[in-house]
């Protein structure tokens, strides 16, 4: 697939809804977000844990993914099944580097580090965490089997059973 429709692909999977109403919130965060405990909204950017309870959704796993396995591991059935749909990324860096892990290292670097590091544990995993990285903290959080379901163009889905 030529790089101009990768991009086209990773601009439509971008432009849902909630992506493009947060785009528009961070056009002028001081008119949309609360003010911050540490950092200027405008100047250092919003926290994402604001942007997830201005949308009403849970607050960013990423701050403790293992903590996040644990939690998930003590709700299921002992048969039970977790699937895990995580950005397409690799365990090296170099191998992100097209159209669509770029979109993902910004959307990380700016929403889910610093959101992480704000966070009691701040696991901050990095701006992608690939295959390896997901499985030591699923793992962590007490699941004995791991394997990858499922790979599209911008998605990897994990399996985790207790």
């Amino acid at each position: 697939m030529p790089i101009a429709d990768d991009m086209q692909a990773a601009l439509r999977a971008l432009a849902n809804e909630r992506r493009v109403r947060i785009l528009d919130w961070l056009k002028d965060p001081v008119a949309h977000f609360p003010r911050q405990v540490d950092g200027d909204l405008a100047a250092d950017g919003v926290c994402g844990l604001l942007i997830a309870r201005k949308l009403r959704v849970s607050q960013p796993t990423a701050s403790d993914p293992a903590g996040a396995a644990r939690h998930v591991l003590s709700t299921l059935k002992p048969d039970g099944t977790w699937m895990i749909v995580e950005p397409l990324a690799n365990d090296k860096p170099e191998e992100n580097h097209n159209p669509v892990g770029r979109v993902y290292y910004s959307a990380s670097t700016m929403i889910c580090t610093p959101a992480s590091l704000a966070q009691e544990v701040g696991a901050a995993l990095g701006a992608q965490a690939g295959e390896a990285k997901i499985r030591e903290m699923v793992t962590a959080g007490g699941f004995t089997r791991f394997r990858r379901a499922a790979e599209t163009p911008f998605n990897l889905v994990f399996e985790a059973r207790p």
